[in-house]
């Protein structure tokens, strides 16, 4: 509760905000596939990045690879 009076949200979102901003810095500025890149932030289920991913910047990983 501290944390998110302080912060605004809870610990689990602010550290999935921290893990989804990498995966966006390495799908668009590396070009790093999207399997390592989900497991090189911390995400160990592919749908649930996936699911994450989407609702955050509203297109998929696979489309930010594309462009």
């Amino acid at each position: 509760r501290f944390f998110k009076l302080h912060v605004g949200m809870t610990c689990t979102e602010y550290i999935n905000t921290l893990r989804l901003e990498k995966a966006w810095q390495m799908l668009k500025k590396d070009r790093t596939p999207v399997l390592e890149t989900a497991l090189s932030c911390g995400f160990h289920n592919l749908s649930y990045f996936y699911r994450l991913f989407r609702k955050k910047y509203h297109m998929t990983p696979k489309e930010v690879l594309r462009q």
